[in-house]
């Protein structure tokens, strides 16, 4: 209902809302899209194979697969790739930032 009719109205049902067209924000925000807005470990097929092969590598062969010079940018991929196969697409944002 949020992304629908805006914030603003959802939060203030009483107040007289003018109707807009729902914000860009709310256009691209995925949580909008899935169900239960929730992605979790409920990926595509390809996307979880792709996953469970990078979980599976070593940092070596991540740099080598990818052709990354240094490990600390091989080291961030690890890391992302594994929270994601391994705790979600929500957790791998929180352990993001």
């Amino acid at each position: 209902e949020i992304s629908r009719i805006g914030h603003a109205a959802v939060m203030n049902p009483n107040k007289k809302m003018e109707r807009k067209a729902p914000t860009v924000q709310a256009l691209f925000d995925y949580r909008c899209h899935v169900r239960g807005g929730k992605i979790g470990k409920n990926y595509p097929a390809k996307l979880e194979q792709c996953l469970r092969e990078l979980a599976d590598m070593d940092l070596e062969k991540i740099k080598e697969k990818f052709d990354i010079r240094h490990r600390k940018w091989a080291t961030a991929i690890k890391n992302r790739v594994d929270n994601m196969y391994h705790k979600g697409f929500e957790a791998a944002i929180d352990q993001a930032s």
